[in-house]
């Protein structure tokens, strides 16, 4: 595990509403392949990282990061791949089995104990392949793909249906340990349902995702919107275009942020607010970009961009004082992290813990591979150990298992050791709370 930290030499961008933001060290790790080496394939070298669907994954309260590793070695084609899991003190460990399928990471519980591809999940259980509870009840074969998780790691948004020979799919939420699958309605005039990749609320009560309508009258061609369902039903939040979806909804489910394109034009990045409007926005320099993920409160949001003529994309941050910038000049400018990014291109923020702290992505590390980084940004409310915007009993939960476990995160006093002096300055910042 690499590890890099520096001073901030710049006050930091206010990552919270109301939140002041105090003097801390910002830190970089690049994630190591738990099997170490590199993959070698005819598209490129790869350490960690995937440019797939959801890429790394954060838990809501910051503790752990999820993606995808493979088999080190040189491979004609696809190299055989696995899950994996990191954490600042245990760096990254394998999580899965080979996975016999080319699904990412697809979600993570709020405290990091629960995973789910699209057709797997592991638990303090263990691994568990769900193929056989994702058939088709009367065709007997797979037809549907776990998308996301809750926060409690028990309620899962499902995509059921067939693509061919006719694209019909249905999104399902399935508290999968406790009762049958619910089945969402289709928003009017969308016959053909939704896409297969949707998000869902910390409470399990809200998804976003991309409903689907193929103009079977002239042109054929298939037309999307970006969508929110709740217990109202759907709520279209983009015009139709040619490419258009949530790709992540935030703790409460009053936020979602995704993608637009105009048509003929370029794609766009948008953050929608219940009871607000959809706003777009882009990043100075980029020709088409796309919001990834956004924090607990809706406040910082993260993705990548592209800029016209060069290669790959380029990872962003967005908040409303600050607007879209390039992370990697934020990470320089504000936090002081340049010889930690030295020889790095951060391509993708794929996701944000739920306090705006820890984000995680994929880059070109300095041998020209694709490694997964993650990056701790100081400040913010640092008593909200869940990462879900609230103090409450379940932080000083887990800032006990925390300093149970050894974990660094619980020196609240900052002098390198874990005593009753931790307890009481953790104590004193939740006095004085998040506002």
């Amino acid at each position: 595990m690499n590890q890099h930290t520096a001073r901030r030499l710049a006050p930091a961008l206010l990552l919270a509403a109301g939140t002041a933001a105090f003097a801390q060290d910002a830190e970089f790790w690049a994630v190591d392949n738990p099997r170490g080496g590199v993959t070698r394939t005819p598209l490129g070298c790869v350490v960690t990282g995937n440019l797939g669907v959801k890429e790394a994954q954060v838990s809501e309260d910051g503790s752990t990061v999820a993606g995808v590793g493979f088999l080190p070695g040189d491979f004609a084609g696809a190299a055989p791949r696995f899950a994996w899991t990191w954490t600042p003190a245990g760096g990254s460990v394998e999580a899965t089995p080979f996975l016999d399928s080319n699904n990412d990471i697809n979600g993570i519980s709020r405290d990091g104990s629960v995973l789910y591809g699209s057709e797997w999940r592991v638990t303090p259980a263990g691994y568990e392949d769900l193929r056989s509870r994702l058939l088709d009840p009367v065709l007997g074969i797979q037809s549907g793909w776990i998308a996301d998780v809750s926060g409690d790691g028990q309620t899962v948004v499902f995509a059921t249906g067939f693509i061919f020979p006719a694209f019909e799919i249905d999104l399902q939420l399935w508290a999968i340990d406790s009762a049958a699958p619910v089945t969402l309605p289709r928003a009017a005039g969308f016959d053909d349902g939704y896409f297969a990749f949707a998000s869902v609320s910390d409470d399990g009560t809200v998804v976003g995702g991309a409903t689907r309508r193929l103009d079977r009258s002239t042109t054929g061609v298939p037309t999307y919107s970006a969508v929110v369902i709740d217990g109202a039903g759907p709520v279209l939040i983009t015009p139709e275009s040619n490419q258009a979806g949530v790709n992540d909804v935030n703790a409460q489910g009053d936020v979602a942020v995704g993608f637009w394109e105009e048509f003929g034009g370029s794609v766009r990045s948008f953050r929608w607010t219940r009871g607000g409007e959809t706003v777009y926005f882009d990043v100075p320099g980029g020709s088409s970009s796309s919001a990834r993920a956004v924090s607990a409160d809706g406040s910082v949001v993260v993705g990548d961009f592209v800029v016209f003529g060069e290669p790959g994309t380029v990872a962003y941050i967005w908040t409303a004082d600050t607007g879209a910038r390039p992370l990697s000049e934020v990470l320089v400018d504000e936090f002081g992290l340049g010889a930690a990014l030295a020889g790095w291109k951060l391509q993708t923020a794929s996701d944000i813990s739920g306090d705006g702290r820890v984000i995680a992505g994929t880059g070109v590390n300095p041998d020209g591979c694709l490694q997964t980084y993650v990056v701790r940004l100081p400040g913010g409310c640092e008593a909200d150990i869940t990462g879900d915007g609230e103090l409450d009993i379940f932080d000083f939960l887990a800032f006990q298992n925390l300093f149970d476990d050894g974990d660094a995160r619980a020196d609240f006093d900052g002098d390198g050791n874990l005593t009753i002096f931790d307890f009481l300055a953790f104590q004193s910042e939740f006095v004085l709370g998040c506002g």
